[in-house]
């Protein structure tokens, strides 16, 4: 669905009437806390991923448990911030996106690798401490 071609009270509306109905789930399960895990990586080999806990965060965000929010996982509030800008200016984030599309075109290859693992080393160290 293109957000553009809304205007933005209806943007405004569609996105108030989802999070109400994800902060209802999120609230029925406890913050997506309870019921199965569904990331592949945990279930086979017991270690969080570097994302493990973002919909654990992104629910404790709808309910307004920000302190537990960053300790499920902090890239949560970058899902929930993109969400929202998505929502109210997708323009800026098309822009932004394309920015970014160019820097990183503009990298080696070898740098982009680089940067790729050390981002997800960085996740993964942040998540590794609460299963341990």
């Amino acid at each position: 669905m293109r957000w553009r071609g809304l205007s933005l009270p209806s943007r405004v509306a569609l996105f108030l009437l989802s999070a109400l109905a994800i902060r209802e789930v999120s609230l029925r399960t406890e913050g997506f806390q309870s019921g199965p895990v569904l990331c592949i990586f945990r279930n086979l080999t017991g270690l969080p991923c570097p994302f493990c806990g973002s919909t654990r965060s992104v629910g404790q965000i709808l309910q307004g448990d920000f302190i537990e929010a960053l300790a499920f996982n902090p890239i949560g509030f970058l899902v929930a911030a993109l969400i929202v800008i998505m929502t109210v200016a997708p323009a800026t984030m098309e822009r932004g996106s394309q920015t970014l599309s160019r820097l990183w075109e503009r990298l080696s290859n070898r740098t982009q690798v680089i940067s790729v693992i050390m981002a997800i080393s960085l996740l993964w160290a942040l998540n590794l401490p609460r299963l341990i």
